[in-house]
């Protein structure tokens, strides 16, 4: 694979992090991750991740925003 596929897939995960439960999608981000790991040797599984989760933190740094309790 190359890049441009992890990247690809970070960008379907993350147009759906609202809409699969939050364990579910835990999951299936960490799966991704080792395979691309297992697959590439240098993939950085940490930018990985922050790309999946990218709207995911902002959408709830701006929830909190109001209301700095949650």
């Amino acid at each position: 694979m190359t890049r441009k596929d992890y990247v690809a897939t970070a960008e379907i995960l993350n147009k759906f992090a609202d809409r699969i439960d939050s364990h579910e999608f835990n999951d299936l981000v960490f799966e991704f991750g080792e395979m691309f790991l297992a697959d590439n040797q240098r993939f950085v599984v940490e930018k990985f991740e922050q790309a999946c989760y990218e709207d995911r933190m902002a959408h709830l740094q701006q929830s909190t925003k109001f209301n700095p309790n949650l």
